[in-house]
């Protein structure tokens, strides 16, 4: 019949499929080295995480008083400032082989850091927070998060040793979102906590400082020979 006619041309058209791999997904076959992607992405995911329970009461007392649709509105400003550099970075990063993730990330950290110093205000930025400093460090605190979390998969994936491109990428997806999904829950648990023990512009500018250390530290290590390996040098490693 027609279905026996659709099969038979299909099976003569269509090309074989792949063998499934001997090797199954795991997130145990990665070099040691991935922890600083990891932790790095941790730390980032809940840089965002920590402005959810923090933003709203903070921009609403004194002085700027902003109701809660203005919050949103701050909120979608973070949100455009992450989303216009997103292609230009994705951009970087696969035209150059991913050879400068370990920059892109550490100088996202560092301008995330900075605009949490900018919204707190550190005491050099200014007195106290006003319009400019709340619009422009939500700015500059999206920006940063751009450059940090989109070359991280591929930092990641660097350190996986499973013997095919499937397996290396599902297993590297699922690190990635682990490594999310735990920032997620420690940053507005921590940041409540640092708002409460010293106030949300202190908090503010501790994790600013700490994010900017972070982006140091991420630069200095993934200049070292160990991390800057490519893909088939690690493989051959197992």
């Amino acid at each position: 019949g027609p279905a026996d006619l659709f099969g038979a041309v299909n099976a003569a058209v269509l090309p074989t499929l792949p063998s499934p791999p001997d090797q199954k997904p795991s997130m145990r076959r990665f070099r040691i080295h991935v922890l600083l992607p990891f932790l790095t992405s941790c730390a980032m995911s809940a840089a965002l995480g920590v402005l959810n329970p923090t933003l709203q009461p903070f921009l609403g007392a004194a002085p700027l008083h902003y109701s809660v649709t203005l919050v949103g509105f701050v909120f979608a400003a973070a949100c455009v400032a992450y989303t216009l550099p997103a292609p230009v970075v994705g951009w970087v990063n696969d035209t150059t082989g991913s050879r400068y993730e370990s920059l892109l990330v550490g100088l996202g950290c560092m301008l995330t850091g900075l605009g949490y110093l900018i919204m707190a205000p550190a005491p050099w930025v200014a007195g106290q927070e006003d319009n400019l400093t709340a619009w422009l460090g939500i700015c500059v605190l999206g920006f940063g998060v751009c450059f940090a979390v989109i070359p991280t998969y591929d930092f990641m994936r660097r350190f996986a040793l499973h013997d095919d491109d499937m397996n290396r990428s599902n297993s590297t997806s699922a690190l990635y979102n682990v490594s999310f999904s735990l920032g997620g829950f420690f940053g507005p648990t921590v940041g409540g906590a640092m708002t409460k023990a010293m106030g949300t512009s202190n908090a503010f500018e501790w994790i600013g400082y700490g994010l900017g250390v972070l982006g140091v530290v991420v630069v200095v290590l993934g200049s070292l020979p160990a991390f800057r390996r490519p893909l088939e040098a690690l493989a051959s490693d197992q």
